[in-house]
């Protein structure tokens, strides 16, 4: 009976650790690649719906009111400040408004364990711009 002890052991804190990494670093990247599959599929409505705070929301709102709208999102490299935060990072570049008068956002959106968190815009451009297929 003692010598199935350790293995049995071993093979309940291997689980353990299993688990945790997968509750830590799984659940943040299934996140944010759901978030990109939204976006890619243009649904909207769904990817506004995994922002963690309901207050965070406005892709389908940006959607409906303006003529033009579309968004290049990819999930980021990781780095080692996302493992230690147990998040995922989705970079997104968002043109929106209507033909002739273009707004450009490059925003990074914080996937984690609850969902998506507010973004954080990185660049801002307004002005004059085309929606040309790249």
């Amino acid at each position: 009976m003692n010598r199935y002890r350790t293995p049995l052991r071993r093979l309940l804190v291997l689980t353990a650790f299993v688990v945790l990494g997968w509750y830590w670093l799984g659940i943040p990247s299934r996140n944010a690649n759901r978030f990109v599959a939204a976006i890619e599929a243009q649904d909207l409505i769904a990817a506004d719906g995994m922002f963690a705070d309901s207050d965070d929301r406005f892709l389908a709102r940006w959607g409906d009111e303006c003529a033009a709208f579309r968004a290049k999102v990819d999930v980021a490299p990781w780095s080692m400040r996302q493992i230690l935060a147990g998040e995922r990072h989705v970079l997104a570049d968002v043109v929106y408004g209507r033909p002739g008068l273009l707004t450009l956002y490059e925003f990074r959106f914080a996937a984690s364990r609850a969902g998506l968190h507010a973004p954080l815009v990185q660049s801002f451009s307004g002005g004059s711009m085309s929606l040309a297929e790249n």
